[in-house]
């Protein structure tokens, strides 16, 4: 297992030192399974053609792991890649070239305004699996930021800013401890088995999730301000979740957008505030219980632009009305609407593997 590193300001032709560092193409071609890359934050990285990303793969066990690092290398930090000079409709990251798993962590790096209508990442459905992006900032894209396939995972992650956050994701995949905040969606046409868990959606222009298929859960999430926060034909799972502030309609889950599935859908333990309207429902089996509709406001403790906590005060109505729940956790560090993810970056030992504390807005589920 070998350390290689990435500058900012490398020509080509290094060998991965330190101090004869690698560019990000030459670290995608050279790094094979179990190395560590170390992108040093040492400058912008603006590239001038997209990368790919599927050279090599890691395994399960061993993956290769790109990693924002500081350019003294004494710490992780938070390394910024920019498409602000691709050419247009260019993407930043293109993983289509690998048709199996490929198993590359992504940590600590910010992907950033890819030029015209590209993407931060992309690949086809079927194409470089098993990837995690941990730490991770991900926004200003005008398009899709992020199109991906099967086999996916993000933890503690933000996306802001973005036209589509996460588009064409496929089961299994897990989207934990993430904010999505201020653009037209977060998810769109994703499908398979996935859980999203203890996210926090928010000021979205229109929906934050639409058009699903597969088995999609949402678990202790909150969703508050725009059109919808779904509007789908598939979910399966709704559970102890926050709806607040939408304008049309909280949930619109209608079998008429995928007839030919036969939806079961649990839906409890949510709580409702000041929506036009809480819920539309024609599924054909649709399970619920313990739900708060028309409830008193939640007292998130923050809603003020730049300063969100999306946590609930003590004296909120809402605490106690969820059901419990085996995906309740503790022990770990806080969750909130996260504005410096890359700070926790030591706090996750794999995919999805940190702790969550009991805070406020989780203490409601018990």
């Amino acid at each position: 297992m070998a350390t290689y590193y990435t500058s900012s300001t490398a020509l080509g032709g290094g060998v991965g030192s330190y101090a004869d560092p690698f560019t990000l193409q030459e670290a995608f071609d050279t790094a094979t399974a179990g190395d560590e890359v170390r992108i040093l934050n040492d400058g912008t990285y603006s590239p001038t053609a997209t990368i790919n990303v599927d050279t090599n793969a890691g395994t399960s066990t061993s993956p290769i792991v790109f990693r924002g690092r500081n350019s003294g290398d004494t710490a992780y930090e938070m390394a910024t890649i920019s498409g602000s000079s691709l050419p247009t409709d260019s993407h930043i990251l293109d993983g289509t070239g690998n048709a199996s798993f490929t198993y590359t962590v992504f940590e600590d790096l910010r992907l950033t305004a890819a030029s015209g209508l590209g993407a931060g990442w992309s690949q086809p459905s079927a194409t470089c699996r098993g990837n995690a992006w941990r730490n991770c900032r991900i926004d200003n894209f005008p398009y899709k930021a992020m199109q991906l396939g099967f086999s996916v995972t993000f933890y503690n992650c933000e996306f802001h800013d973005n036209n589509v956050s996460l588009s064409g994701i496929n089961g299994p995949s897990i989207v934990s401890c993430c904010t999505f905040r201020d653009g037209d969606a977060a998810g769109s046409n994703n499908s398979g088995a996935m859980i999203w868990y203890n996210c926090v959606f928010y000021n979205h222009s229109v929906w934050v999730h639409h058009s699903f298929s597969g088995s999609q859960h949402f678990i202790n999430c909150t969703f508050d301000g725009g059109a919808y926060a779904m509007r789908s034909g598939v979910v399966q799972t709704v559970m102890n979740c926050l709806f607040t502030n939408f304008t049309t309609q909280a949930l619109e889950i209608n079998a008429g957008y995928n007839p030919a599935v036969n939806q079961h859908i649990l839906f409890v333990g949510n709580y409702f505030y000041n929506n036009t309207s809480d819920i539309n429902s024609t599924p054909n089996d649709f399970m619920t219980a313990n739900n708060t509709f028309a409830g008193s406001d939640p007292l998130y403790v923050s809603t003020t632009l730049g300063a969100e906590d999306y946590n609930l005060q003590s004296g909120s109505p809402a605490l106690g009305t969820g059901v419990p729940s085996s995906f309740t956790v503790s022990g770990g560090t806080d969750m909130t609407a996260y504005t410096s993810p890359g700070a926790f970056a030591n706090t996750s030992t794999a995919a999805g593997g940190a702790t969550l504390a009991s805070d406020a807005r989780i203490e409601r589920l018990k």
